[in-house]
């Protein structure tokens, strides 16, 4: 296994703050799931009051008719990413905690445990593609709406692992409280090594695709040998290669450079007629100067553009070359018109100069899923931004005696430029 060095980065404290005092007085609604204890399922069973957690392996069930696994539409009002799986005999709850640990409870389909209150009628309607989900207790009767979940949505969940956690009542309402107050504190874009090691050659995987997706749902970057462009999406890592075309890569498959979040939003911003890539930039500026220019941005632009440009490269071989240099060789353009897709974007400070690239960087991956690549240049017809505002860095790097001996503040500013926006016109 691979040794790794962590550096993180807090900003914003302020912001934390307020999240957790925002997260503290939602954690006690008894509408939310995540205050709800555990009762007898269908699967695995503990007792209320139990000393013990058990851990269970659930079977996920068809995604056909009503079984299938839901998102609570009303969980980012909580700051939790809480979800219900529903099979004929029974419903579980299940709430995603830091990065990849999947904790629920079960109910059978008639009473739930509440924390303090016992076990109290439930039931569970399905219409027009929602689950109502409503229980009664000594408050009154409370409604959740659940949505199924797309088919991107169920590959990320199935992601995370389906192994999960049923806990006594007192810990899991304890702890339940504890982790939306983590979760609302702050996001954290998280980044493999540095933007100035790979455009000095450094193509080596520093961490795995598995390993990546345990630290964000969404976000750009490369894989080894610089073997296409990396975008994800929803939990899904998509890599771009060298033909334009979309693949799959494995867990294995390892990363050199990377940044990914899971993403919130935060703001959205429509667009429409945008000329190109310099108009797009202003308008996104835009939104960056009015909430914060000195935190970072992930961002999501769906819609349908008039026209765009990417580009993808052919698989390196060693000895490397500075990134620009392989990329005038070797960097493989493709134009599209009046395509449909996501565009997933990242600004990075000014102060960030000397480990990315400042302003922004954008992939895209069409709507099929099956083209894609790094944009060179862009016109919008009519799309929506969506922003994920994030006040945390964590940056992970190797102690692999190559990049340890890379001159790391070297300034590669033009080859960086080079690298971002020159154009081959090749295809």
């Amino acid at each position: 296994m691979k040794k790794l060095m962590t550096v993180i980065l807090a900003l914003s404290v302020t912001m934390c703050l307020c999240a957790c005092a925002q997260a503290e007085t939602s954690s006690l609604d008894t509408d939310s799931p995540a205050n709800a204890g555990t009762s007898e399922a269908a699967e695995a069973t503990t007792e209320v009051g139990s000393a013990e957690a058990e851990e269970v392996q659930v079977t996920l069930p068809d995604d056909n008719g009503m079984a299938g696994i839901y998102k609570w539409i009303e969980m980012e009002d909580y700051g939790l990413k809480t979800y219900l799986i529903l099979w004929d005999d029974g419903i579980g709850s299940t709430d995603i905690v830091g990065t990849g640990t999947v904790r629920g409870v079960f109910y059978d389909d008639e009473t739930m445990q509440v924390a303090d209150e016992g076990t109290v009628p439930q039931k569970y309607t399905y219409a027009d593609g929602k689950l109502i989900w409503t229980y009664t207790d000594e408050g009154g009767e409370h409604t959740s709406t659940f949505v199924k979940l797309t088919a991107d949505e169920r590959a990320a969940y199935e992601a995370l692992g389906v192994g999960t956690i049923v806990e006594t009542e007192e810990d899991f309402v304890e702890q339940g409280e504890d982790r939306v107050q983590e979760d609302s504190a702050g996001d954290t874009l998280y980044q493999v090594a540095l933007l100035q090691s790979l455009v000095q050659g450094y193509y080596d995987g520093i961490i795995t695709v598995g390993e990546l997706k345990q630290h964000g749902d969404t976000g750009i970057g490369t894989f080894e040998g610089v073997n296409g462009e990396m975008i994800v999406l929803d939990g899904v890592v998509y890599q771009a290669i060298s033909d334009g075309s979309i693949a799959i890569p494995a867990d294995e498959e390892t990363v050199p450079f990377s940044n990914v979040t899971f993403f919130d939003v935060d703001e959205t911003l429509a667009l429409s007629g945008i000329a190109d890539m310099a108009a797009l930039q202003e308008a996104m500026n835009g939104v960056v100067s009015e909430l914060g220019a000195n935190c970072f941005y992930m961002v999501k632009i769906d819609g349908t553009f008039e026209s765009i440009k990417v580009r993808s490269e052919y698989k390196q071989e060693k000895p490397y070359r500075m990134l620009d240099e392989a990329l005038a060789e070797d960097q493989t353009e493709f134009d599209y018109q009046d395509i449909c897709g996501t565009m997933v974007g990242l600004y990075c400070p000014d102060y960030m100069g000397g480990l990315n690239s400042v302003g922004w960087h954008f992939h895209f991956i069409n709507e099929d899923r099956t083209r894609g690549g790094h944009v060179l240049q862009v016109s919008v017809a009519e799309a929506e931004a969506s922003f994920d505002m994030t006040d945390g860095f964590e940056m992970t790097l190797s102690r692999n005696e190559v990049f340890q001996d890379i001159a790391l503040a070297k300034d590669v500013d033009e080859a960086i430029h080079r690298a971002e926006t020159a154009t081959t016109g090749k295809n």
